[in-house]
């Protein structure tokens, strides 16, 4: 199989020989750096979960063109032979996303090019009662601006097709409140508390509970099933150093989705956590809702 050099664009055409302009840091990267030349093939993709194959027709002092020819999810994978780019099956890819505060200086940098290596959806940044304090728990404007350069560049190198959003920071209760109490945005809450459940046996309860889930839904009608088979979505939320106060476990235990969990027997800081916690997760995904057989 051959590797293509990828180049992030704004927004990918949703038809087949359209032409792209690549310019600015991409152009010089591809110039200057990569030195590719004329006919040679690239993959181009925008971060909404589609990449495409495009031909070099031209390099010039400022900017290249591109040509595209083909649309799919990535270089390895079939590509479209009409004008229908393919979005991702999202049914059979994680889908991960992780609520944690930054850490200081260049460990955060190095978090936020870990968790989009992993395929981590969205990082939802939280203000907790011991990272109040913090000058990293409400980032510069500059800052975010700098995380969003880093994820661009570890998803070109990771082949992920999908970027993650990182969020503005909000108050742990405001984000219980309107993203898990009210919103339900995620099937399973899983909080890292050195109290909570084991990894090894909150695997298989929560692989134990999907097959109870997939079973009960097998037997209502074929419109039902269509309604009811929304693939599980994951979120991690891990505290910062000193981890949740026990008001803020407090919050969150009662709720029917949430699982505390001790992801191991060493104290790591927040970054390793996230960073741990999201592979562990991602690779083991289809072993915990491996997906309905075919109808």
């Amino acid at each position: 199989m051959v590797i293509l050099r990828r180049f992030f664009i704004d927004r990918l055409p949703a038809t087949l020989q359209s032409t792209v302009l690549l310019d600015g840091r991409q152009h010089s990267h591809l110039k200057k750096s990569l030195r590719m030349r004329v006919g040679n093939k690239i993959e181009l993709f925008d971060g909404s979960g589609i990449s495409a194959i495009a031909e070099i027709v031209e390099i010039g002092r400022e900017q290249t063109i591109v040509t595209v020819e083909s649309i799919g999810t990535s270089s390895s994978s079939t590509a479209t032979d009409g004008n229908d780019a393919h979005i991702e099956d999202f049914g059979h890819l994680p889908r991960l996303d992780i609520a944690t505060s930054l850490p200081k200086a260049a460990r955060g940098d190095w978090m936020v090019e870990k968790l989009t290596e992993i395929g981590v959806r969205s990082l939802y940044l939280l203000e907790t009662e011991y990272s109040r304090s913090s000058k990293a728990s409400v980032p510069s404007e500059n800052k975010m601006d700098r995380y969003q350069r880093i994820i661009i560049e570890a998803a070109k190198q990771a082949k992920v097709n999908r970027m993650m959003s990182i969020y503005p920071t909000e108050p742990f209760n405001s984000f219980v409140n309107n993203k898990i109490v009210n919103g339900h945005q995620w099937s399973h809450v899983i909080v890292g508390h050195p109290g909570g459940q084991p990894l090894p046996q909150l695997f298989e309860s929560i692989k134990n509970q999907h097959q109870q889930r997939m079973s009960s839904i097998s037997k209502t009608s074929p419109t039902q099933q269509r309604t009811q088979l929304q693939p599980p979505s994951l979120l991690l939320m891990i505290g910062p150093e000193g981890g949740f106060t026990n008001n803020e476990i407090a919050k969150l235990s009662p709720l029917a989705n949430v699982y505390p969990t001790n992801f191991g027997n060493t104290i790591m800081r927040m970054e390793t956590v996230s960073i741990v916690a999201s592979g562990v997760f991602n690779q083991f995904y289809s072993y915990l809702f491996p997906p309905p057989p075919p109808s």
